[in-house]
């Protein structure tokens, strides 16, 4: 999981897609936005209006632009008129493991 687009706002705060999704795993930083993603599909989801914002799912539309298993690489792609122009840069995300 990708988690970017920190927000002031949103610290100390619950989400309750972020808490479906967690539970008590992982804490809530006050991140707005998070990619979600395996080898089949990637979620984009925003955490202060708890809303799946897109989702593309491999078995649907196969792209050898999505997975690469040689590299055990995944490549993401969204419009970012989804996230208001919001991109993850230095400093302003965070990456886990689930």
């Amino acid at each position: 999981t990708l988690f970017f687009g920190k927000d002031k706002r949103l610290v100390g705060q619950k989400s309750h897609l972020f808490d479906e999704q967690f539970g008590t795993n992982v804490p809530f930083e006050g991140y707005r936005y998070a990619v979600r993603f395996d080898q089949f599909e990637a979620g984009l989801y925003d955490y202060a209006t708890n809303e799946l914002i897109a989702k593309y799912i491999y078995g649907i539309d196969p792209t050898g632009d999505y997975f690469d298993a040689d590299a055990n690489r995944v490549t993401i792609k969204f419009r970012r008129a989804l996230t208001d122009g919001v991109l993850p840069f230095d400093g302003d995300y965070k990456l886990i493991g689930q």
